[in-house]
């Protein structure tokens, strides 16, 4: 995607949007509702055209020649649209014959693909008789049963247990080291930080920050966080008595956390131990400490 721009109206949807994948990586965007992620989604998947730039699918102009673009992407959305009145097998028979795929050879990428995402004892069941996370997978399938190089997986583990969201996590990862590109939107921060090998945090429509985890957690929070829990009504008293630059604290709920880029230096530990009933915790930062830092609610 080079330079894309999606104007509704009056509102700016994204702007000057780009993102490059390489095989074998993992992209994650992220950020709030409407920061644009959808969006860019649409204009990948060419739901939407851009208004001003240009999507290029391993090489190929998606606007020009749509139907070859489209023949590298899978798309797994984040709606289960799985075909109920068709059994698990055939779920996958039928998508791929969209693509023009005979069905002896469907027949057999969709047993591979079942095989390789734990399913395959399952291919003669309803879809009905499939778990959440299961189905999750199975949706997985369907976007891979034509062998795209390119993977979108919206929302991959909405709604799923740990258990089986951590299932789906193990499939991605091996998906990805068969060299395809995936394109990754999550509101689960542990899951961007886990699959992720670069992650773009959007907001308004426009890219605020890009790296990987361990280079956005060093870039933008440092090497200690702390966090002050205290009853709501003390939490803004604390924010502005703590000797630090508002570039390094924050207000997530009832949680003051305090960003340091070198340790804790004497001036604030002084401050902390003459703090009363206010639980102090210490953690290494990640990801979400990120994502709250560039688009909290510190005051």
């Amino acid at each position: 995607m080079e330079r894309i721009t999606k104007v509704y109206g009056a509102r700016l949807a994204l702007e000057n949007f780009h993102l490059l994948i390489e095989a074998s990586e993992c992209v994650a965007l992220l950020g709030p509702n409407g920061a644009g992620k959808t969006t860019a989604l649409h204009v990948l998947c060419g739901f939407v055209r851009p208004t001003g730039g240009k999507v290029y699918i391993l090489g190929v102009d998606l606007e020009q020649n749509p139907r070859l673009a489209k023949a590298s992407l899978g798309v797994a959305p984040q709606a289960d649209s799985l075909d109920t009145e068709l059994g698990v097998l055939e779920n996958l028979v039928t998508y791929a014959s969209y693509y023009g795929i005979p069905r002896k050879q469907a027949h057999s990428s969709a047993l591979e693909w079942l095989e390789f995402l734990g399913l395959k004892p399952y291919a003669k069941e309803p879809i009905d008789a499939l778990s959440g996370g299961m189905r999750r997978r199975l949706l997985i399938a369907r976007a891979l049963v034509h062998n795209p190089k390119v993977l979108i997986l919206d929302e991959p583990t909405t709604g799923l247990d740990p258990f089986s969201r951590r299932d789906v996590w193990e499939a991605v990862s091996r998906i990805k080291a068969l060299g395809v590109c995936i394109l990754l939107t999550t509101h689960y921060l542990e899951e961007a930080n886990i699959l992720a090998d670069r992650a773009i945090i959007l907001d308004k429509g426009r890219k605020i920050a890009e790296g990987s985890p361990e280079t956005l957690v060093t870039h933008y929070t440092g090497e200690l966080v702390i966090e002050l829990v205290a009853p709501k009504g003390r939490i803004k008293e604390l924010f502005d008595g703590v000797p630090l630059p508002k570039g390094q604290k924050e207000i997530v709920a009832d949680t003051l956390r305090l960003y340091l880029k070198e340790g804790l230096k004497d001036g604030l530990k002084g401050w902390l131990e003459g703090l009363k009933s206010v639980r102090v915790l210490k953690r290494e930062p990640t990801l979400e400490d990120v994502y709250f830092k560039l688009l909290g609610n510190g005051q």
